[in-house]
């Protein structure tokens, strides 16, 4: 993983106003470089292209030198200064590659340099041909390298550049300068699994930036919403929730998320010498990806999966399952498939998804030393690679059958070799719950006496334990402090409030971290546990205070950045303590202790619940318009994965220096969860916790897994409860700044 940064603008200063510019871009330039920089611990460098205006090497080609500071610079031959920073957290190969990769082309007395920005995974995918495959040892970043910049000396660079990005399969985002051209290409993988985000030169600041992360612009957006003309309802809107933009570099916001509709470029050599917005604009070349296997088409890369379902309505005969399909919630089972379909699917997938966690953890350092066991059989039994400084495998783990999945195939690969994975699980202090359960308690305490001290004039005692009433959709404690207690009087209800042994004090530091997610992970951890002994599973109690919390909100605002909701932050909040790492562990002995993983790569199970049914509206969406209307929605959901999360996600995690994957969004997973006809992947007929993402709830009972298959679907907000931490009147779609104005 690497982060990575790049800023154009005119060679010459000009108006007063472009020179005071010039100073706040230096600021922000410097931000910029910090928080890239965090992205990859293991190296940074920079380098500067000075333009014409600057002066120019003999003959007016481009010359080399190093500043002070150590950093290449070099002359160009258009009018535009440029300024690159590349940072490496190194994950592939024997030795680190350093970025950004710079190749010199020779011709004559001239000389120019091209250079490359990489941040990516490339992972071998055996079940697809046209894939680009590395050896397992091999660094993907000197491969690409060699592969765009020497082979594509023998060729057309942008033609070498279109296929080679066509057989990639991994998430990416790249940033590249073919020097004899002029040329900068840049865009991301085709469901933007790594952040890039892009500025166009506008009044506020005239530079053209790139960068991974958009850390330091607080002043700059503040100046938009001053100096800027107030748009319409519809242009205030962010550009990633925005499905019909004219073009995605049109709002007010300072950053735009690259969309990852395929690759970009800009002529240096074409633009107009004022380096303007419009002139971006007109020469902006889009090169979409091609879902057609029409070799006729140009200028075109073809994209690496089919992530357009399968329309088959399915055979409403309930001898599909094992068990009836009005299995009452209250004994939830997972029907297992009966028909040869169904249990290829099954079996398909499973393997599928397996292969795609085993991509994922071969090439995690000092897991592959002595390299993993050669593909001939489906367990890692090698290296048995135990000390105390080799690196764990981490998961983002709630315990829920996601997760589950991705830990216990973990597991199977890795096999009898001391591997140790840490299940990263958080929770926050949520003073609304903290208020309401206060509350609730007096409100309890006081029925419980009057109870008592009826049943005493009645000459029996029968003590009642109460504990906090959970609201069903958010998991939030209701206030019975304006309830009428008499309907908390009825002894029958008293009773069903028992408190859970799972969540008694005396298992944590303190009860305020007994959230949901807290519940099912440890529930998971003891699971896995007993399938998979062979593994040491640590689980990581990440417990946070709310002050904590309300301090590092304007951090993570600016990393979530262009996203700016109240869902939005709740889910980055959760992400960025939780990928943070640090925590406490308890022991058999039951001592706690303070830990903090020392893993690099997160694994993470999003993409599941897009493709397989998970959330409540693809169950609302069966309920109005039958099957065609849930497939409608799961499509819309898959064909707007690029645009929703992911790019957050990745500057959320990677701030610690660390890289988070997908398995379930793998080419070939993608793919194949797509060919499925609807029915094998959820069943809205069945109940919830069972029906819906019924294929993966099946893999779960082959995996060993009964208790997470039948796990319900739970957001990440409320099963840590980053959600209406002050506001309970907060919606999840409404803008941060809406909920300050309040």
């Amino acid at each position: 993983m690497c982060g990575i940064l790049f800023r154009s603008r005119a060679a010459s200063i000009g108006t007063d106003r472009v020179g005071v510019a010039r100073a706040n871009q230096e600021v922000l330039w410097r931000q910029l470089r910090a928080a890239v920089a965090k992205r990859g611990p293991d190296w940074q460098r920079g380098m500067e292209y000075s333009g014409e205006s600057a002066g120019r090497g003999e003959h007016g080609s481009e010359s080399r030198s190093s500043r002070t500071d150590g950093e290449e610079a070099f002359y160009s031959t258009h009018p535009f200064d440029m300024s690159v920073f590349s940072s490496v957290l190194h994950l592939r190969g024997p030795r680190l590659v350093p970025q950004p990769v710079i190749r010199t082309h020779v011709k004559g007395n001239s000389s120019s340099h091209s250079f490359l920005c990489w941040n990516g995974e490339l992972f071998a995918d055996s079940n697809d041909p046209s894939a680009m495959n590395l050896p397992l040892d091999s660094s993907d970043t000197e491969i690409l390298a060699h592969t765009l910049f020497d082979v594509a000396a023998e060729n057309s660079f942008k033609v070498t550049l279109l296929d080679t990005l066509s057989r990639l399969r991994g998430p990416w985002a790249i940033l590249v300068f073919d020097a004899p051209s002029s040329t900068l290409y840049f865009g991301r993988d085709f469901l933007g699994r790594r952040s890039l985000l892009a500025h166009f030169p506008d009044q506020v600041d005239p530079s053209f930036y790139i960068s991974s992360v958009a850390a330091g612009t607080s002043a700059h957006r503040n100046a938009i919403q001053t100096d800027a003309p107030t748009a319409d309802n519809d242009d205030a809107l962010s550009d990633v929730s925005r499905d019909d933009d004219v073009w995605w570099g049109d709002s007010q916001s300072f950053w735009h998320e690259v969309p990852a509709d395929g690759i970009y470029s800009i002529c240096f050599s074409d633009l107009d010498p004022s380096h303007s917005r419009d002139s971006f604009r007109k020469h902006l070349v889009h090169i979409p990806w091609s879902r057609t296997s029409d070799s006729a088409l140009e200028q075109t890369m073809t994209c690496p999966a089919n992530d357009t379902l399968n329309t088959e309505i399915p055979n409403s005969d309930p001898t599909l399952f094992d068990t009836p399909l009005n299995t009452p919630d209250t004994v939830l089972k997972v029907p297992m498939p009966t028909t040869a379909e169904s249990m290829e699917a099954l079996e398909t997938t499973k393997s599928l998804l397996s292969a795609s966690v085993k991509a994922r953890i071969e090439t995690i350092p000092r897991m592959h030393q002595n390299q993993l066991q050669k593909h001939t059989s489906d367990t890692l039994n090698e290296p048995k690679n135990v000390d105390g400084d080799s690196e764990p495998l981490a998961i983002l783990f709630s315990g829920g059958l996601d997760c589950m999945i991705l830990a216990a195939l973990a597991a199977q690969h890795f096999g009898d070799s001391g591997a140790v994975i840490d299940l990263l699980n958080v929770a926050f202090d949520n003073p609304r719950v903290r208020n309401a359960a206060a509350k609730t308690r007096a409100a309890l305490d006081d029925a419980k006496a009057k109870k008592l001290k009826k049943d005493k004039r009645k000459k029996k005692t029968n003590p009642v334990e109460l504990d906090h009433v959970v609201d069903k959709e958010v998991g939030i404690v209701k206030d019975l402090a304006d309830a009428s207690l008499s309907d908390i009087a009825n002894e029958n209800e008293l009773e069903n409030l028992t408190l859970d042994q799972q969540t008694q004090p005396n298992l944590y530091p303190s009860h305020l971290f007994a959230v949901p997610d807290r519940k099912t992970g440890l529930k998971g951890c003891e699971e896995l546990k007993l399938v998979y002994p062979y593994v040491t599973w640590r689980f990581v109690e990440i417990d946070v205070a709310y002050e904590e919390a309300q301090e590092m909100k304007p951090h993570i605002m600016e990393l979530m950045h262009p996203l700016e909701s109240v869902m939005d932050m709740s889910i980055a909040l959760a992400f960025w303590f939780a990928s943070r790492a640090a925590g406490s562990v308890v022991h058999a002995n039951g001592d706690r202790v303070a830990y903090k993983s020392k893993a690099k790569v997160l694994l993470s199970g999003l993409g599941a619940d897009e493709q397989c049914g998970g959330y409540n509206r693809h169950r609302k969406s069966f309920d109005s318009s039958g099957w065609q209307g849930l497939i409608l929605e799961l499509q819309k959901d898959v064909s707007r994965i690029s645009k929703r999360n992911l790019g957050r996600d990745d500057r959320i995690v990677s701030d610690h220096g660390r890289e988070i994957r997908f398995p379930y969004l793998s080419e070939s997973v993608v793919s194949m969860l797509s060919k499925l006809p609807v029915h094998l992947k959820t069943d809205p007929r069945l109940p919830r916790g069972v029906g819906d993402k019924l294929l993966l709830r099946q893999m779960a009972v082959s995996l060993g897994l009964d208790r997470a298959s039948v796990e319900a679907k739970r957001a990440v907000q409320f099963g840590a409860r980053t959600a209406k931490m002050e506001d309970g009147r907060e919606k999840g779609d409404m803008k941060l700044t809406d909920t300050k104005n309040k």
